[in-house]
């Protein structure tokens, strides 16, 4: 891992219903990082995130799944949870240890109860969610469909930056309402993509789009609506710092095309969550309980006491217990050891080994 400072750390939880294309949207973005070579596939059992020998013959996530991953000078940590209702703990605990939830949507089927539940938790706990539309080279995809349903279900902050040119068996096109530009991906999983002219009535879509972006960026911020309400428009910055905004604060619910499978539109979603996405110092505010009862707000900072959050625990058969660590303020080692003064059943554990994982 390249040390990097906080704010190019981005800790992803990927979060929706069972069969929605989490686990190859993750493939796909490690395919982007160059953590894996060739993306692998769920029913030969060679994806990185479904390994175990439970999870590749029943082809679905049964566990919270670490991936970790470097693009473009900043690093990603993905958390990758199951989406079945029987592993429902697993998602809850994910969603405590990021800061940004992406819930992959099926282009085809739309949102379901799983997304749901994930969508309320999140905004339980503070977190920024965004939903990426994904399968839509599948056959009968429904873009409009979809994201309407998602508004009538989450509300009129979600919004739309991208959306496909030609979704269907050849999709391999998207535009984005916040560049103005169009993007023709190659159909080999690659990711490798060409800028293509945005003309005709794909323009005029996106135009649209970018009015409706304007205004979310501009009630995202009482400066920017001042100026916004003066000059009717915004400069690209001034977009971007309201965009920004509203998605950390949760008043924008962004909604991004692509599909996991063929690797399009994967790179965009790198893109935006390092332009838009909030990094760890950005998290809301964090009230921790201490030994005696006593509530703190946590602050971001690793001179402050260490406090961190187990949000996995393993045993594996050569190493032992391992425990994946979401880490709020302070530091820890690497083998290092977790003293607990207080466990909220009671329980009083010590000398806990801790493998340092994540931010």
């Amino acid at each position: 891992m390249t040390q990097v400072s906080t704010e190019k750390i981005r800790n992803i939880g990927l979060f929706g219903h069972g069969h929605c294309g989490k686990t190859m949207l993750a493939e796909a973005m490690l395919l982007n990082m160059g953590v894996i070579h060739r993306m692998g596939s769920i029913e030969a059992g060679t994806t990185v995130s479904d390994y175990t020998k439970d999870e590749i013959e029943r082809q679905m996530s049964m566990q919270v799944s670490l991936m970790q991953g470097e693009y473009d000078g900043h690093f990603f940590n993905i958390v990758d949870a199951p989406g079945f209702a029987d592993f429902s703990g697993d998602m809850v605990s994910a969603l405590r240890a990021v800061d940004i939830a992406l819930l992959p949507v099926d282009g085809t089927a739309g949102h379901d109860i799983g997304h749901s539940i994930a969508f309320e938790a999140g905004e339980k706990f503070g977190l920024p969610r965004m939903f990426f539309v994904t399968k839509l080279d599948k056959e009968h995809t429904k873009w409009d469909e979809v994201v309407e349903h998602l508004e009538e279900e989450f509300g009129k902050k979600v919004q739309p930056i991208h959306f496909p040119v030609n979704p269907g068996l050849e999709f391999d096109t998207i535009a984005s309402g916040l560049t103005m530009k169009a993007f023709k991906y190659s159909r080999d999983s690659t990711g490798k993509w060409t800028e293509v002219p945005l003309e005709g009535e794909n323009r005029a879509k996106a135009l649209e789009l970018r009015a409706k972006l304007m205004e979310v960026a501009a009630e995202s911020d009482d400066d920017l609506i001042e100026i916004y309400f003066e000059k009717g428009e915004l400069t690209d910055e001034q977009l971007l710092q309201g965009l920004r905004k509203g998605f950390a604060t949760g008043r924008m619910v962004p909604v991004l095309a692509g599909s996991g499978t063929q690797n399009i539109g994967v790179s965009r979603l790198l893109d935006f969550l390092i332009v838009e996405g909030p990094d760890p110092h950005e998290h809301t505010s964090i009230i921790a309980t201490t030994g005696d009862g006593q509530e703190v707000e946590i602050h971001e900072d690793e001179r402050e006491p260490t406090c961190a959050l187990v949000y996995k625990t393993v045993t594996e058969p050569h190493v032992g217990d391992l425990c994946y660590v979401r880490v709020f303020a302070g530091k820890i080692e690497q083998g290092g050891v977790a003293e607990y003064s207080h466990w909220p059943n009671g329980k009083d554990w010590s000398a806990l080994p801790c493998r340092w994982q994540g931010s």
